[in-house]
């Protein structure tokens, strides 16, 4: 299988501030004169929901990201800091993408920029994040349950010796750090009330290392367990009636899970079929399958357990995060793995 590099792109236009934005952390680069036309400014897809999906989506004033940005020169011999997690958020008010302050393009430099969604101050509470100046960034105590889409970027921008024209916004490529995943049940020749629905084994927090030039990697890991509150289905029965689906656990957002992860990943479901008298039926049923033996990071994942009068039956379906359902198709459409 060939697997597509599924990442999100778009072009957003960074309105600046009208204020010099001044910090300790960032410096103003060369003394020249500046003006308005080279203004720096960025390009970025859009977001949505908890899952980003497409550019319209991300035009909501809840929605930021956070940039960091360095500059130096051919010989090394000057330096300086752009942007130290800057936050660049939208406004519907005056609608557009801004950040607080002004930064400017300087002829004959050499620029970095890294960018992190959501903003740091979007993570939660207990997780940190930061870019070293190699462009490594690290979060750590990332905590999947609060169901952020988590995308890193980067681009470099080298200005000419002369410039004598604004080089234009800088344009990032985000890429997905997380698989995203969905559960639901079918009912078949039965009506069956789920009572209970719950994902154990699965990483729901830990720390990622994502450099500049080369893979991600992820360490740390806290995994969902009997007696934790995490990736269950919300209170309340749920009744499926017979040839219907409804989905338990949508956009559920992970980290990216190897053969090893998934070694102890289960869905632990107690339910009843109609006509049923006593104690609720339980059933177990292992995630890793010989066709799905790890979860990657921009790939979707939906699994559906079908439940018969005779039997508990799991199918599965595997997508890149950016296109639909018609378009592509990984592995057989109904690959079935009995209990």
């Amino acid at each position: 299988m060939n697997k597509r590099n599924n990442t999100i792109r778009g072009v957003l236009l960074l309105v600046a501030a009208a204020l010099m934005f001044s910090s300790c952390a960032e410096t103003p680069g060369p003394e020249e004169e500046v003006t308005d036309t080279r203004t720096i400014s960025f390009g970025t897809p859009a977001l949505t929901r908890s899952a980003i999906d497409n550019a319209g989506d991300m035009q909501k004033e809840e929605n930021a990201f956070s940039v960091w940005g360095w500059y130096a020169n051919a010989g090394g011999t000057e330096s300086g800091t752009v942007f130290n997690n800057k936050r660049v958020f939208w406004s519907a008010a005056n609608p557009g993408w801004g950040y607080e302050g002004t930064r400017y393009w300087h002829p004959g430099l050499d620029y970095r920029f890294y960018a992190l969604y959501p903003s740091t101050v979007k993570l939660g509470t207990g997780v940190n994040a930061a870019c070293a100046v190699n462009g490594t960034i690290t979060i750590t105590n990332f905590d999947a349950t609060h169901g952020t889409d988590l995308m890193t970027a980067q681009q470099t921008v080298q200005t000419p010796d002369v410039l004598t024209k604004d080089p234009g916004p800088v344009t990032f490529t985000f890429a997905h750090q997380l698989a995203r995943l969905s559960f639901a049940v079918k009912a078949v020749g039965c009506e069956a009330t789920v009572t209970a629905f719950k994902v154990n084994g699965v990483t729901w927090k830990a720390n990622l290392t994502c450099p500049a030039a080369g893979p991600p990697s992820w360490s740390g890991a806290q995994k969902t367990a009997d007696g934790d509150i995490h990736q269950t289905k919300a209170d309340g029965d749920i009744t499926v009636a017979d040839g219907t689906t409804i989905t338990m656990l949508q956009d559920v957002l992970l980290p990216p899970h190897t053969a090893a992860d998934l070694t102890d990943a289960v869905i632990n479901m107690a339910y009843r079929l109609k006509g049923d008298t006593g104690d609720d039926r339980t059933a177990e049923v292992e995630l890793a399958t010989t066709e799905i033996p790890h979860w990657d990071a921009a790939q979707q994942y939906s699994y559906t357990l079908t439940v018969s009068a005779s039997s508990l039956t799991l199918t599965w379906k595997v997508k890149p995060w950016d296109t639909k359902d018609t378009e592509v198709s990984w592995g057989p459409d109904e690959t079935t793995n009995q209990e």
